[in-house]
Parts: C-alpha cells; sequence; structure tokens
C-alpha cells in the first residue's frame, strides 16, 4: 500500500468494515428467518428471495464502496505516475535534444 492515496485506503478500510457487518447482518436474517420458517412452516424460495432483499443494502454498499476504492486507485496512478516512469519520459526527451546537437 505504498503507492496508494489516503482515500483509497480509506475506501478500503470501509469496504472491508462493510463485508464485516454484511457478513454479520446475513448470518443474523438467516437466523432469523429459521425460527420464522420453523413457526410457520413457508417455503425455501420465499426464505431465498427474504434473505436477499434484507441484506440487499448492506451488499450493495459493500460493492459500490469497493469499486470507489478501484476508480480511486486507478486515478491516484493516472495523476501520480512512478518516478521510474518520469525518468524514462526524461530520458526519451533528451535523447533527441543530444542528437540535434551531433547533427550540427
Amino acid at each position: 500500500m505504498k503507492n496508494k492515496s489516503v482515500l483509497t485506503v480509506t475506501l478500503y478500510v470501509f469496504t472491508i468494515l462493510s463485508l464485516g457487518y454484511t457478513t454479520y447482518y446475513l448470518f443474523s436474517s438467516y437466523a432469523q428467518i429459521s425460527s420464522y420458517y420453523a413457526s410457520y412452516n413457508v417455503g425455501a424460495g420465499t426464505i431465498a428471495m427474504t434473505l436477499l432483499s434484507s441484506c440487499f443494502a448492506p451488499l450493495s454498499t459493500t460493492v459500490i464502496l469497493y469499486g470507489l476504492a478501484g476508480i480511486s486507485d486507478m486515478m491516484y496512478q493516472i495523476l501520480h505516475p512512478k518516478k521510474e516512469e518520469l525518468v524514462e519520459e526524461k530520458k526519451e526527451e533528451v535523447q533527441p535534444e543530444q542528437k540535434e546537437a551531433e547533427g550540427e
């Protein structure tokens, strides 16, 4: 994480926290739905739809945060190129100037 911006690292941390919350919420919802199923004997399709609809918000938040972290990382790399790339670009700029001086 040496070449990452503070925003990127922060977004990745929030992504991990959100993923943990999503996992907790998923297991909590599953426990509630299991007890509901035992009491009222509803179908498996209803259980699956209820589980997906209850966990959609935390899961989508996690995916959005991960996407934002990836976009932030790409933008940081575009706007702040590595020093090695800058040195190579400077060498390429200097070489044509040297060739012109030698030709004169």
